[in-house]
């Protein structure tokens, strides 16, 4: 799974909920991984 991309997408496309377009650092998802 691409997670970067999935966040990306989430966070940009939905501008009701994040209207600046901010896409938060968050997690690094290799760690769930592992």
């Amino acid at each position: 799974m691409n997670w970067d991309h999935i966040k990306r997408h989430y966070y940009v496309t939905h501008h009701r909920i994040n209207p600046t377009g901010i896409v938060p650092a968050g997690p690094d998802p290799e760690a769930w991984t592992r």
